[in-house]
């Protein structure tokens, strides 16, 4: 097994944390970006309604 996956289980590393965010297009899609590659985007208008456990 490779060690870096050994015995890790923090959800996002540090280093990725905090680069990710989202913002309204003008056509009203929503893009999820990465700040530190412009060219990392991702642009949908598909929703999900998420549920939570009772």
């Amino acid at each position: 097994m490779d060690s870096t996956n050994d015995g890790d289980t923090t959800a996002d590393p540090p280093e990725i944390a905090n680069r990710f965010n989202a913002r309204d297009a003008e056509n009203g899609s929503v893009e999820i970006y990465d700040e530190e590659n412009e060219n990392a985007w991702i642009r949908s208008d598909y929703t999900l309604e998420l549920g939570r456990p009772s």
